[in-house]
């Protein structure tokens, strides 16, 4: 037989239940939420654009199978080790700011894949990457819970990562349509260059919203 619980603990759950709600709609209401979940959503648009054809990419730039192979393996290095310098970067700076930087490094390392002519620059090039990627896994959760505090964060969350699902889907697509219309990544990765850009300076100057 399942037992009700007390009506009082019936009435705090109930209250709590309209506490997350509440605060769901406030921070629905905000232009910070909304930014941050656009510029994170741009992230993962380019991270999925670029890393899904990276290994076509770098074949078409005369690297060999095994040698692809080797750089993204030190991709998923550098991602494991950056994860932890990431860590300590936004415990010293505003979570802004170390987003904004972190788009401004995704664009530059975007732009860097057009200039890989040799075996040395794609490897400089996937370890940057790889500090793009573990910047990704780090800083959007804290930015979520600096934001917006961690009593609706699941709530909050589940609204911003339609962002990134919709840019993850959409990423490799539009590479991928690129290189159909135009023999090669170019126009995609100066597209995703020039959106970084634009996502690092929208959330570098939005304030985070008062407490809700």
């Amino acid at each position: 037989m399942i037992r009700r619980p007390p009506r009082s603990t019936q009435g705090v759950s109930s209250a709590a239940s309209d506490v997350y709600k509440r605060q769901l709609r406030e921070a629905m209401g905000t232009k910070s939420l909304w930014v941050l979940t656009g510029v994170v959503g741009t992230l993962f648009l380019i991270q999925a654009g670029v890393s899904v054809h990276i290994g076509a990419f770098f074949q078409d730039r005369g690297l060999s199978l095994t040698l692809v192979a080797t750089a993204i393996t030190i991709n998923g290095i550098v991602n494991a080790i950056g994860s932890l310098v990431w860590g300590a970067t936004i415990e010293r700076i505003p979570v802004r700011w170390a987003m904004g930087f972190l788009m401004v490094l995704t664009a530059g390392s975007t732009i860097a894949l057009l200039a890989v002519h040799s075996v040395t620059a794609a490897f400089i090039v996937s370890a940057v990457i790889g500090i793009v990627g573990s910047g990704g896994n780090v800083i959007p959760p804290v930015a979520y819970a600096s934001y917006f505090g961690r009593r609706s964060i699941g709530n909050i969350r589940g609204v911003g990562e339609t962002g990134v699902q919709i840019g993850q889907t959409i990423g490799p697509v539009l590479s991928g349509l690129a290189f159909d219309l135009n023999g090669s990544y170019q126009v995609a990765f100066i597209t995703f260059a020039v959106l970084a850009l634009i996502g690092a300076g929208l959330i570098s100057f939005s304030k985070p919203p008062k407490v809700l």
